[in-house]
């Protein structure tokens, strides 16, 4: 999996996730599933115009992390992305919002997102 920590303005961006399904109502940060056919990088770029319909860049990659569920394990890649254009719209969320760094725990995210942020925090 990818997920983007994609900043405009000081800010990043979190959706929040359906309330029916699987870690229903939390926020997260933007990304999905890498297909087979993809690289990292593609994969990002398609689930944020899919999820969010905006445009973004790649910056950098900051690192990956391993999280085990009850029932799967997944390697999340996060990646520093840069705003570029568009007007964003939950598509795939109930809701999107941009948030400062120090709102983080104002909002309700899975554990595998606090592990994301705890990776960005130790390369700062």
């Amino acid at each position: 999996m990818v997920f983007g920590l994609i900043i405009n303005n000081k800010k990043f961006l979190i959706s929040k996730r359906p309330k029916d399904g699987l870690l229903g109502n939390l926020w997260e940060l933007p990304g999905g599933k890498i297909n087979i056919e993809e690289t990292k990088e593609s994969c990002l770029l398609r689930e944020v115009k899919e999820e969010i319909d905006i445009d973004i860049k790649i910056v950098k990659e900051i690192g990956v992390i391993k999280h085990q569920y009850s029932h799967f394990k997944v390697i999340i890649t996060l990646f520093k992305c840069n705003y570029i254009s568009g007007t964003e719209k939950a598509i795939a969320s109930q809701e999107i919002r941009w948030i400062g760094f120090n709102q983080k725990k104002q909002f309700a995210f899975p554990v595998a997102t606090h592990k994301l942020f705890k990776l960005l925090d130790s390369k700062s």
